[in-house]
């Protein structure tokens, strides 16, 4: 929102008022010397909010795309997430010695960012309207139990890579890399390319699915003749044979129906 900060000083026996925009200290020059004022009260919308109450910003990487929230939306696994990096930055913040106060790094999902957003706006009003195709509606049903896992199967994420297939950014996790044979589990057991950055020189359009399919075993496939053997061409070259046989099936379904 457009915020509008008013605190007051004293200095000298008097108390002077200040206005000012979009920070929270700031500091003065008077004939003798600096004074620096801390805000106390914020305006927003006409209506004026102490400052200590507004709930911290925190930021989530989903499968390579960031997103924005407060504390006080968040739930379940979101929530134990954002407290494991809260404690980690504190301690670092103990520990180092240059006085410099770190920023929280953004926490990591291993997870298809299609449906976050709408996730992420049932946490902040409690309710939200759902897309009329059954399809989706079955696929936000798979995000929502996974933010909704309970802290025994929370672990904090590690060895974030990054995949850049045909000039499109995708995150994800070493472990989900290497969770089934292929041409990953191929490049990083036997550390044929740069372990943080990966470059396939393939299409990005069906990468969702094949990313999909390696962290959770199991995808929501095309209805289309076309589009399985698309994504069927695309699980061959990654050599991912669990994927090409649910292709497979599809297909013959298709042509047997």
């Amino acid at each position: 929102w457009n915020k509008e900060t008013l605190c007051s000083d004293k200095h000298e026996g008097r108390e002077t008022v200040f206005r000012i925009f979009d920070c929270d200290v700031f500091r003065i020059s008077t004939s003798t010397e600096p004074v620096s004022v801390k805000i106390n009260v914020i305006k927003a919308m006409g209506i004026l909010i102490d400052s200590s109450k507004i709930s911290p910003i925190v930021k989530f990487d989903v499968g390579g795309i960031n997103f924005h929230t407060s504390t006080q939306c968040l739930d379940g696994i979101m929530k134990i997430h954002h407290e494991i990096e809260k404690f980690k930055l504190e301690q670092k913040n103990k520990a180092d010695t240059d006085g410099q106060t770190k920023e929280m790094d953004l926490v990591f999902y291993d997870r298809d960012p299609k449906h976050f957003r709408l996730i992420l706006n049932f946490l902040r009003d409690g309710t939200v309207k759902l897309p009329d195709s059954d399809e989706e509606v079955e696929e936000i049903l798979e995000e929502a139990k996974f933010y909704k896992k309970s802290s025994r199967n929370c672990t904090p994420v590690v060895d974030i890579v990054q995949l850049d297939i045909g000039g499109t950014i995708f995150k994800t996790t070493k472990s989900t890399l290497t969770r089934f044979n292929g041409m990953f589990k191929t490049m990083l057991d036997n550390e044929i390319s740069d372990f943080e950055s990966i470059f396939i020189d393939r299409s990005p359009k069906h990468f969702d699915i094949i990313l999909n399919f390696m962290r959770d075993g199991d995808v929501e496939l095309p209805e289309t003749n076309r589009e399985l053997r698309e994504v069927s061409k695309e699980a061959q070259y990654y050599l991912l044979g669990g994927l090409v046989e649910k292709c497979e099936n599809c297909i013959d379904n298709i042509v047997v129906a």
